[in-house]
């Protein structure tokens, strides 16, 4: 191989360690003659020379004739010369032209040694500037020879690497550089695709945080377009006040600006400006709430805006439920409410689309929330189930009631919502409750027999009350097996967290204010039956 031993005295001679594109020869070729060069069989090229590799004159000339190569013989060690005068040619006998057989047998201390680690030569970077604009260099190098024979790791180093260890014992003395930018396209074009990939990447990712800034932008933005359109010129504007009768959707964050595009398609106002102008001047438009209204055709903007804000114009279905009813009582009002027959409520009630949790094992009863419920003209009766039970869900989460014991404070809860009279009283009869059953007591409430026959307490009968029921807690000790209503969420919270007291017995001795008295004496609680008895008598 050519530039691992020696550099180029000057511009026009073979390669050398500073230039850029050395000449580059496969392990055991034999490279181009060039004049004072001998070429031998499998070895480097070798300088002539009078005396040696280490004699005083330099490698041959032209006008001085050639001789054979011999092989290195060690001879008799003589000092060794200084750096500088190695790197003095003809001076000391070593010519920075020479190159050696790198196969050769010769002992370690004929080879230059660096002083304090510098590199082969110090001057390497000048006779790498004055080689830069060499012609020889750059236009006589045998590239396609090299191309052939130099694969992806020869390019990226600039030389063979085993060689110029075995040369010089340092890998640090090739340089990337040494090869020209040219040779480096193959590899920075099988780099290209990664780049391009991660170019990719951050494109995805900018036009995502693009668009998310957008809708922001957009939703900050559109009330104050709103605003401004309102600061216009006066719009088009019908005089009022209307006929006929039409139906609009205020849908959930409808806008001023939303709400004026519904109405000027429904040929309510004569344009969307007109109405925002009214809205946005109006404090009140803020409370109004998504649902269908009914309005009239060809309304001034201000009376159609008036018109919205009017419970009256809200065309949602209003169901009313209240606390401690049952199912059987439920269906009837809630059909008349919604129109809906009571046979369409209870092929609805079966739906699994209701959500019963599991604990309620099919059976609504309990878990259909009393509240006031507003639906929209079009709900099912599967959907007002649905979102009867979700208030459920939503009350015992709202509580804190744990999942396994949801079913236990449920029947309580409505056994407390039965016998209460008042909400204050609620948290002493759960306590009555929690008493009996600590001792064992049967809880004998006229409550959980009238859900047996489906009467209220005050309609029983004797014979209702030995009804053979596992409901019956006249003759059954413990809770019974199921809610026996639905009941609201103060009384949940009750049997959530009784009061403290010993009662044992609770009797109304008032039916029109609903005064209870409790205690834990039995006389005092026959003594309290009896003035309800007077109560009744003399309210029939």
């Amino acid at each position: 191989m050519s530039d691992l031993h020696g550099g180029s005295a000057g511009p026009g001679t073979d390669g050398g360690l500073g230039s850029r594109r050395g000449r580059r020869v496969r392990p055991g070729a034999v490279p181009d003659a060039r004049p004072g060069w001998e070429t031998g069989p499998a070895t480097a090229a070798v300088p002539t020379a009078s005396t040696g590799p280490f004699g005083s004159s330099g490698p041959t000339g032209p006008d001085q004739p050639s001789e054979p190569s011999q092989p290195f013989q060690p001879t008799q060690p003589s000092p060794e010369p200084s750096f500088d005068d190695l790197l003095s040619p003809g001076t000391s006998g070593y010519d920075r032209g020479q190159v050696f057989d790198v196969d050769a047998e010769r002992p370690a201390s004929v080879l230059p040694v660096r002083p304090e680690d510098a590199e082969p030569y110090a001057d390497e970077a000048a006779v790498e500037q004055d080689l830069v604009d060499d012609p020889y260099v750059e236009d006589h190098t045998d590239e396609p020879y090299a191309e052939e024979y130099v694969d992806e790791s020869y390019v990226e180093d600039g030389v063979d690497e085993p060689y110029a260890a075995e040369a010089y014992g340092e890998h640090e003395v090739v340089e990337e550089h040494l090869v020209a930018d040219d040779d480096h396209d193959d590899y920075r074009d099988a780099r290209r695709p990664r780049r391009r990939g991660r170019t990719v990447a951050v494109l995805v990712v900018c036009l995502a945080l693009l668009g998310g800034a957008v809708y922001a932008g957009w939703s900050f933005l559109s009330p104050i377009i709103d605003r401004v359109t309102a600061d216009e010129a006066p719009a088009e504007d019908f005089p009022g006040p209307g006929s006929g009768e039409v139906d609009v959707v205020v849908e959930p964050g409808d806008t001023g600006g939303a709400i004026g595009s519904t109405l000027l398609e429904a040929g309510v106002v004569a344009s969307r400006a007109a109405f925002v102008a009214e809205f946005t001047a109006t404090p009140e438009a803020a409370s109004l709430q998504p649902g269908t209204y009914r309005l009239r055709k060809e309304m001034k903007a201000s009376e159609a805006l008036a018109l919205l804000l009017d419970p009256a114009a809200r065309q949602s279905v209003q169901v009313g439920v209240r606390e401690g009813l049952w199912v059987s009582e439920m269906l009837p009002e809630i059909s008349a409410a919604t129109g809906f027959t009571v046979e369409e409520l209870q092929a609805a009630l079966v739906d699994p689309a209701v959500g019963l949790p599991p604990e309620a094992e099919g059976n609504p009863e309990g878990y259909l929330f009393p509240a006031t419920y507003s639906f929209e003209p079009g709900t099912t009766p599967v959907e007002i189930f649905t979102a009867m039970v979700a208030r459920h869900n939503q009350a015992m989460d709202d509580l804190g009631v744990p999942a396994e014991q949801r079913r236990d404070v449920l029947v309580r809860a409505a056994i407390v919502q039965g016998e209460a009279s008042r909400e204050e009283d609620m948290a002493k009869v759960a306590r009555v409750i929690a008493n009996r059953l600590e001792r064992g007591e049967t809880l004998g409430m006229d409550s959980t027999v009238g859900y047996i026959v489906q009467k209220r307490a005050l309609d029983l009968t004797q014979s209702d009350l030995e009804t053979d029921s596992p409901y019956n807690t006249r003759i059954n000790t413990g809770l019974p097996p199921g809610p026996i209503n639905n009941p609201g969420e103060a009384a949940i919270a009750a049997a959530l967290a009784p009061a403290e007291g010993d009662w044992l017995y609770f009797v109304t001795v008032d039916g029109d204010t609903g005064e209870t008295i409790f205690t834990s004496d039995y006389d005092e609680f026959l003594a309290a039956k009896q003035q309800f008895q007077e109560w009744l008598a003399q309210n029939g």
